[in-house]
């Protein structure tokens, strides 16, 4: 399996592999913790540049359509997996 088939595996059919590799990652890593913040606070500050840049650019766009925009672009592809479930053969 290459790289495209397991993005598409994970994305349309069945997200249990890349549970169960994230899952023992944590378990298994002693700075996954320290990883996850980092990432999490890197995600909150881009969101922040994200939503001041776009309300550079349209001053009169409706607050909420901003923040949605602003989370969008934000989204990593990693949160387009598809449910967790059990392939059965």
């Amino acid at each position: 399996m290459n790289l495209r088939e397991y993005i598409d595996f994970n994305t349309n059919v069945s997200s249990e592999m890349f549970v169960s590799l994230i899952s023992t990652l944590l378990e298994r890593v002693p700075c996954s913790s320290y990883v996850l913040k980092t990432k999490r606070d890197f995600k909150t500050q881009e969101f922040i540049r994200n939503q001041k840049s776009l309300k550079q650019a349209k001053p009169d766009q409706d607050e909420d359509a901003l923040v949605a925009k602003a989370e969008e672009m934000c989204m990593s592809p990693v949160r387009a997996v598809a449910t967790p479930k059990i392939l059965q053969n």
